[in-house]
């Protein structure tokens, strides 16, 4: 699409210096997996807002995460839109792994892949390996500070001191 983009040491794709994508992978046996993001022409005040979260607040166990800066293909191609850019990723994606319009499942095959999307699709893939994190809750009310402690593993709050 025009774009000189390079891929950065942590699965980011950079733009000019900026993050415009963060991807994460997985090789399991002859199976591969990926998902990411891409910013086209996201409000960045507001996603800044989403991303920032008081040190107070959440004190993380897992991988710490980098703030990057950030920018939207957009502004760099003003013909880029979410439109085009899946337009562009089919295109891609067809000639590194074959057009899938021309893919043909046997019945076997097809069952095995409606349990890969039933498992990827349920509550315990999105939040079994969730790393376990603290969350700090303050409340004022008439009477006073309301303050609640939780700790939360495995995608469950697993204690709460008040």
């Amino acid at each position: 699409m025009g774009l000189d983009v390079s891929f950065s040491g942590r699965n980011d794709l950079i733009l000019d210096g900026k993050k415009i994508s963060g991807n994460a992978f997985a090789a399991r046996k002859s199976r591969r997996q990926h998902h990411g993001t891409l910013l086209v022409s996201s409000d960045l005040d507001r996603l800044s807002s989403y991303l920032t979260v008081s040190e107070q607040k959440i004190r993380s166990k897992g991988i710490a995460s980098v703030r990057s800066r950030v920018c939207n293909l957009s502004e760099y191609n003003e013909n880029v839109s979410v439109h085009s850019l899946e337009k562009a990723l089919e295109r891609a994606f067809g000639e590194e792994y074959g057009y899938y319009s021309h893919w043909q499942f046997s019945p076997s095959e097809k069952k095995s892949l409606k349990a890969y999307v039933s498992k990827h699709a349920s509550e315990a893939w999105f939040l079994g390996e969730s790393p376990t994190f603290d969350f700090e809750w303050n409340h004022r009310l008439a009477w006073g500070n309301l303050q609640l402690l939780f700790t939360v593993k495995k995608g469950r709050i697993s204690s709460v001191k008040g």
